[in-house]
């Protein structure tokens, strides 16, 4: 299961209760982009999910914010982003128990005793 396909990425924070297991990072790579285009938040989410799942299993990244840093080698803006992994339980209501190991299929939350 890649770790950018289950993740959720939030600028802010979550509207329910979760427990952080740690901070990521990541960033474009400036010198694979297109000539003039600019640097993809959307890939940058895809990366900081990855990092956040595959580090921590973490299935939610909050609190991201990003940066731009102009890198003169490249003639092009770097976009870093940053956030806090977190892992939130599951609040569905299941009949079934539709869990894949530890996590719910529905809204990749952690099963709760």
């Amino acid at each position: 299961m890649a770790g950018g396909d289950v993740v959720e990425v939030y600028e802010g924070d979550l509207d329910r209760p979760y427990e952080v297991v740690g901070r990521v990072r990541a960033r474009t790579d400036v010198f694979h982009l297109e000539p003039g285009l600019p640097p993809d938040r959307g890939q940058l989410d895809v990366r900081l999910g990855e990092k956040a799942f595959d580090k921590y299993g973490a299935n939610a990244v909050i609190q991201v914010h990003y940066n731009e840093i102009w890198i003169e080698d490249a003639n092009r803006p770097l976009l870093i982003g940053e956030g806090v992994a977190v892992i939130f339980d599951c609040q569905c209501e299941h009949s079934s128990g539709v869990f894949w190991g530890d996590r719910c299929l529905d809204c990749a939350g952690r099963r709760t005793p």
